[in-house]
This record gives structure tokens, C-alpha cells and sequence, in this order.
């Protein structure tokens, strides 16, 4: 482990926490640079909600995959319920 690792800790320990979350809390804010923390500190339920919806939205627009996944998605029904109409006469 670095010297910050332990220094960070140790600094929360004189804070007097010995709440494991807290001393994870400052190990990881130690790692970060500036901008990163700033990002961090100001982080709430609603910005990651809405970074995250915007990621998926842009992911479905774009990704060939996901748009391949949903025009199969009712072959790959159709192949399934055949496959069982199959088994109950084997």
C-alpha cells in the first residue's frame, strides 16, 4: 500500500471515525483528482438517475446489437414455442 493510503486513514482516525465507511469514503477520495472529486461531492440520486438514462437512451439509438436483439427477440419466441410443440411429441 502507498504512504497516502495510510496517511488518509490515519488522518480520519484523529477525526476520530472508526466507522469503516468513513475511512473507505477517504481512501477513495485521495485517489481522485480535483475535477473527479468535484464530480464526486456534487454527485446526487437524481444527476446519476438522469446521466444513466441518457447513457441507456443513447446506447438504444445507436447500438447495432441491442437493435439486432429486438428484431430477433420474436424468432427466438416463435423457434421456443415450436422446440415445445417438438417435445410433446418425442
Amino acid at each position: 500500500m502507498s504512504n497516502n493510503v495510510g496517511s488518509t486513514s490515519a488522518s480520519a482516525a484523529l477525526d476520530g471515525s472508526d466507522d469503516p465507511w468513513t475511512l473507505a469514503s477517504a481512501r477513495f477520495l485521495a485517489d481522485l483528482d480535483p475535477s473527479e472529486r468535484d464530480i464526486f461531492n456534487n454527485a446526487t440520486l437524481e444527476n446519476l438517475f438522469y446521466t444513466t438514462s441518457n447513457a441507456n437512451r443513447d446506447d438504444a439509438e445507436k447500438s447495432r446489437v441491442r437493435a439486432l436483439a429486438t428484431k430477433l427477440g420474436p424468432f427466438v419466441s416463435a423457434i421456443e414455442s415450436y422446440g415445445k410443440a417438438l417435445d410433446t411429441f418425442a
